[in-house]
């Protein structure tokens, strides 16, 4: 089982612990919710808002059921980031599926961007 461990501009957000089998469960909450909020929305369309709600509002909601669904969002959206390191090519994904433990550290930025710095044993990545 691997760990995820997120910060948002260094300061904790919430740690994940997980395996291939609570990443397909991730999805599929997270297709059922798409779908629930608006017919033939995408999970990947309802991330990117949850996404942009938690940095604009620096923060997760207070509701507990809220949570789930921002740390479920946020979870996909850094498991489906590309590792951009010849070294380990593909998605943190197939390397979290292999149980591999992440830091990573979630900075808000102009326009909408996001930087996204990442650790794995202390090392970035």
């Amino acid at each position: 089982m691997a760990k995820l461990s997120v910060k948002l501009a260094g300061q904790p957000l919430f740690d994940w612990a997980g395996s291939r089998g609570k990443m397909r469960q991730m999805e599929m909450r997270l297709s059922q919710a798409a779908a629930a909020a608006k017919p033939g929305q995408t999970a990947e369309e309802l991330v990117k808002l949850v996404v942009g709600a938690v940095f604009a509002m620096h923060g997760l909601f207070a509701e507990d059921h809220m949570r789930a669904l921002q740390r479920d969002a946020i979870t996909y959206y850094l498991l489906h980031l590309d590792t951009n390191d010849s070294a380990h090519p593909g998605k943190y994904r197939d390397h979290v599926a292999r149980g591999v433990d992440f830091d990573f550290d979630l900075t808000p930025g102009a326009g909408g961007s996001v930087r996204v710095e990442v650790s794995s044993n202390g090392r970035r990545v």
